[in-house]
């Protein structure tokens, strides 16, 4: 079994939010986050988008007020016969008070949505 080192828990979630490429002009693109954690999301997009780009994030968190961040791919791996994208990022600015959200939001959420 492999550890994860990863520094933060993910919750597996469905929700929608919207992001821009920081490089590029401005074209909002819809998304759904499948994984959130203090450190970063999981999302799919129509495009590939380079793991040297950053990405402009807002996350609506059900019941709280939208979190924007600064987002940069780690990876992205093609779906095939889907024509999408799967694409992990992690936070590049995010506000201790963001951070807390998401935290506060993962902790009444049903524990076997914890990855």
């Amino acid at each position: 079994m492999l550890d994860d080192k990863r520094k933060y828990p993910r919750f597996d979630c469905q929700i929608t939010s919207t992001f821009n490429v920081s490089e590029a002009p401005v074209k909002l693109a819809e998304t759904t986050v499948r994984d959130i954690s203090e450190g970063g999301v999981r999302f799919r997009s129509n495009h590939f988008i380079p793991v040297r780009n950053r990405l402009s994030f807002k996350v609506n968190i059900p019941k709280k007020k939208p979190i924007e961040a600064l987002l940069k791919p780690a990876w992205i791996t093609e779906i095939p016969r889907v024509g999408q994208y799967e694409i992990g990022a992690y936070f590049i600015s995010l506000s201790q008070e963001d951070k807390n959200i998401i935290r506060n939001w993962m902790e009444i959420q049903p524990v076997s949505r914890l990855l």
